[in-house]
């Protein structure tokens, strides 16, 4: 799915046992929707653009210009 949440996250400066912790998933999901390993579900997707400061849209890539 690719979606951008490993550079939102280092971007904000946190680790990803802070953004797991405060969203409720374990480091080792968070690590794999990272590396598009597994695809979180939309509930997750919405928690951590809501705890990263972004849109749903820019974690999905939507608000790049390049990307149809």
């Amino acid at each position: 799915m690719n979606l951008k949440i490993k550079e939102k996250r280092i971007k904000a400066g946190y680790t990803r046992r802070v953004v797991s912790d405060a969203i409720g998933i374990s480091e080792v999901s968070l690590f794999n929707y990272e590396n598009d390993i597994t695809t979180p579900n939309l509930a997750t997707i919405e928690k951590i653009a809501q705890f990263l400061c972004c849109s749903v849209d820019e974690l999905l890539g939507r608000d790049d210009p390049s990307v149809d």
